[in-house]
């Protein structure tokens, strides 16, 4: 992070990650394949295959994608601006919004239906709208995240790791 300009970043998938995307993404294109070579269009029968074939190929697509997806924040304090920016490989898409006046960083506990907990560290502007930058799941690591965020950003860092028993966090 330098100057007025801020990249948060998830970093790299896991090469598992990437190994289980390249099979989806494999079996998309035989899909594909046998779509445009196999399957007349003057059957109604094997319009049917050619459906199945178009959802099944739409999942592979749905799966590579999730499989490989990487998000990235980008916070341009200078214009006024943020966006999350999605990549696959070399394919990006995000769209900037305008950010008037920040407000503070949470560190926020997020329950799950399992029981279990996830860590949202998030950007409060313009008096109650929110950005959640990251998920983290060791409560040390996203204290000290958002610590470091909160003191470039020059603002306050709340604590709302505990239910209802919120505090600001002192420098």
């Amino acid at each position: 992070m330098n100057g007025k300009n801020f990249i948060i970043s998830q970093g790299n998938r896991p090469w598992w990650q990437l190994i289980i995307a390249a099979f989806f993404f494999t079996g998309s294109l035989i899909i594909l394949y046998y779509i445009l070579s196999h399957v007349p269009l003057n059957k109604t029968s094997e319009q049917r295959h050619l459906l199945d074939g178009f959802k099944i190929l739409v999942l592979c697509l749905t799966l590579g994608i999730g499989f490989s997806v990487v998000k990235d924040v980008h916070i341009d304090l200078d214009k006024g601006y943020y966006r999350n920016l999605y990549s696959v490989g070399p394919f990006k898409y995000g769209t900037w919004k305008p950010i008037k006046r920040i407000e503070y960083i949470s560190v926020f506990n997020q329950i799950k239906e399992d029981g279990n907990y996830d860590l949202e560290v998030n950007l409060w502007y313009d008096t109650n709208k929110h950005l959640n930058l990251f998920v983290m799941y060791d409560i040390y690591e996203a204290l000290t995240l958002g610590k470091e965020l909160a003191a470039k950003l020059n603002t306050k860092l709340l604590d709302a790791t505990i239910p209802n028993d919120y505090k600001w966090v002192e420098d």
